[in-house]
């Protein structure tokens, strides 16, 4: 009797063990196709300097795999499911990088220097990236920072600084990661002029973002 009671709970573990849903994890990546907005930020002719893009400066609730929800002012979420495919220290330099070489701003704009010293350097900083969720709201929150640094004395000599939120309408986190690389784009854009502003690059004034 004894031995059909233990058999009956293996059947009935196995069968609940297979009809258990398994529950697929979701990578993502920001990434955006930089063609210009606005075409008059793009240089016929770049300007002659080698510009390092290095890893970005995440703030450390942040910095890992994992996309961060937030719920109140005091608690935040780790998703288990939905995760970057690629770290946000090294994705979101990756597509400035992609950004600066398709605007032709620079001769040479690359991540890492061996040898030789770059002449500037781009330098991020996420404070905050998070999908914002309630009953009644949901939006994308980001705090970032970017900058051009000189490379022979590190003195910092164009900042754009933004904070954005934006309301979005679904709990799909993919539609959360493609509004996050459009504001990626469009601030970049505007990191762009004010670089161009820098070094004395007349941008018409009909131009723009």
């Amino acid at each position: 009797m004894k031995v059909k009671i233990l058999s009956l709970l293996i059947l009935i573990l196995v069968v609940l063990g297979c009809s258990t849903k398994r529950v697929e994890r979701k990578y993502y990546i920001i990434d955006y196709n930089p063609v210009a907005k606005n075409p008059n930020l793009i240089l016929s002719t770049p300007l002659p300097y080698k510009v390092q893009i290095p890893d970005s400066r995440i703030s450390r609730v942040y910095d890992r795999t994992q996309v961060v929800f937030r719920y109140s002012a005091h608690r935040i979420e780790y998703s288990a499911n939905d995760l970057w495919a690629v770290r946000l220290s090294s994705a979101i330099p990756d597509i400035l990088i992609k950004h600066f070489i398709q605007y032709n701003i620079f001769s040479v704009t690359q991540r890492d220097f061996v040898i030789e010293r770059p002449d500037y350097e781009v330098i991020t900083f996420v404070n905050r990236l998070e999908l914002l969720k309630s009953d009644y709201y949901k939006a994308i929150y980001l705090d970032m920072d970017i900058f051009l640094r000189r490379g022979s004395d590190l003195v910092y000599l164009v900042r754009h600084t933004f904070h954005r939120e934006h309301e979005v309408y679904s709990d799909d986190v993919e539609i959360f990661v493609q509004n996050l690389s459009r504001i990626i784009k469009e601030e970049t854009d505007i990191f762009i002029e004010k670089v161009l502003n820098h070094f004395e690059i007349l941008i018409p004034e009909n131009s723009e973002r």
